[in-house]
């Protein structure tokens, strides 16, 4: 079942996240602040231009997408963008995460969106590409969903870790 998370969610979802950040190999280098990304959902939940699904299988909360509704600066036409999207390894059900991309697709045309985008980025603690977890997002979103491939993400370090201390 795909639905619109509740509050009563939050927990789940911030447990959610952490499993896709170490799924993408964030893990110990870019790590979730739970307090942090917990208040970050909440806002989420009530902004009119973003959107959260999340999926469910058995009573379990095993995956979510998170879409924004964004305008181009200089022409001001409105766009979809898929912020996150992910279905926990363990089930790795690609009708499911299918089932994902369209609600999404779909609350982006409901908002009058010309177009989406996705960006696909992970790399590790030394900043270079995690291309095993890029490459399977790449074919996803390019083969799967027919999007095209349109550019990159540069990354690098240029100070402290904030959350470090």
């Amino acid at each position: 079942m795909i639905r619109p998370p509740s509050v009563n969610d939050l927990d789940k979802l911030v447990d959610l996240s952490i499993r896709h950040a170490m799924d993408a190999g964030y893990n110990g280098h870019d790590d979730v602040n739970r307090t942090y990304w917990k208040k970050q959902l909440r806002e989420m939940m009530i902004s009119p231009t973003i959107q959260i699904f999340v999926a469910e299988q058995q009573g379990q909360m095993v995956g979510y997408v998170i879409g924004s509704i964004n305008e181009k600066i200089w022409n001001g036409k409105r766009y979809g963008e898929i912020n996150f999207i992910y279905i926990d390894r363990s089930i790795r059900n690609k009708l499911l995460l299918d089932d994902l991309f369209i609600s999404i697709e779909r609350w982006f045309l409901e908002n009058n969106c010309v177009y989406m985008q996705a960006s696909v980025m992970g790399y590790d603690e030394e900043f270079l590409c995690s291309e095993e977890f890029v490459d399977k997002a790449c074919n996803y979103f390019h083969k799967r969903h027919e999007m095209n491939e349109v550019g990159y993400h540069f990354v690098k370090s240029i100070g402290r870790d904030e959350w470090a201390e």
